[in-house]
């Protein structure tokens, strides 16, 4: 992906499948010499709220999370495991979010032709 930054990219996109590969780039970004190990559920919980227009299409590590910029103000802070979500202005002072609404950004983010 030359000259493309995975981290903070905003060329405009027409399809998903834009979003899955800066996740995918970003999944091989090094962080203190180490590789971020992110769930196939964590990428499709990005793919989701940027499909849903909840969140902003750049995706940044922060401190052992994704980052999102939400759409409606403050970020969301995705697990690498996708198991927690976090929305607010500061992590420290960032609320949970339930389990179905992150069900049904997955469900939202999952490619078509992987729904059975």
């Amino acid at each position: 992906m030359a000259g493309v930054d995975p981290v903070r990219d905003t060329a405009p996109m027409s399809q998903s499948a834009g979003i899955s590969s800066r996740v995918a780039a970003l999944s091989k970004v090094t962080n203190s010499s180490d590789e971020l190990d992110i769930s196939d559920r964590a990428k499709a919980i990005v793919r989701g709220l940027v499909r849903t227009k909840r969140a902003a299409r750049g995706v940044a590590p922060d401190q052992g999370t994704l980052r999102l910029q939400c759409l409606s103000g403050g970020y969301y802070w995705i697990s690498l495991d996708g198991h927690r979500v976090l929305r607010g202005k500061e992590l420290f002072d960032a609320d949970e979010l339930q389990q179905k609404f992150l069900d049904a950004m997955a469900r939202a983010g999952t490619p078509r032709s992987a729904i059975k």
